[in-house]
């Protein structure tokens, strides 16, 4: 007997089948224009496909993190957690609030971490706390200078949703 989907299932492979039309073709001009872009500019500091490892580290990483906060945390947030005597209301409360202690941390030290990388940046401004000019912005694009760190702050927050993809 053939099994009959319920209307969540044809609602995700309906959701996935548009995703795919508006994203395939998204990627198929987006590496056409770095190709295109790199092509005139070969002096400039293109990001290759070789640092993406520091994503997929840091994705690992941010997994195996957030797994040990929400392991410590999710006693005290048990003990605290409304709706006491529904078991399992109780149990998705306190995984719940672990899992946002994790990302509050997470966050904090993701805009530290980027605070400190961009604040020397040319284009930073002063009213932010970097010692550039907003008009340093248009300088050169969209060829703009790349401050040192960049990068590595890019693939460690790709990292996180690389992380969270893996985490499902």
């Amino acid at each position: 007997m053939a099994k009959v989907q319920s209307t969540s299932q044809k609602s995700f492979g309906i959701a996935i089948i548009v995703l795919s039309i508006i994203v395939v073709p998204f990627m198929y001009y987006s590496f056409g224009m770095y190709f295109q872009a790199r092509a005139h500019r070969p002096d400039y500091e293109w990001p290759e496909l070789s640092e993406l490892w520091k994503a997929v580290v840091s994705g690992v990483l941010i997994i195996a993190c957030k797994s040990c906060v929400i392991k410590l945390f999710y006693p005290f947030n048990r003990t605290i957690a409304k709706n006491q005597d529904q078991p399992d209301v109780c149990r998705l409360r306190a995984l719940k609030a672990s899992k946002y202690v994790f990302q509050f941390g997470y966050f904090v030290f993701a805009s530290t971490y980027g605070y400190i990388t961009l604040r020397d940046a040319p284009w930073m401004p002063w009213f932010l706390g970097g010692s550039g000019t907003w008009e340093a912005v248009w300088e050169g694009a969209p060829y703009i200078a790349q401050c040192p760190g960049a990068y590595t702050y890019c693939m460690l927050q790709l990292g996180y949703h690389f992380g969270d993809l893996l985490h499902l």
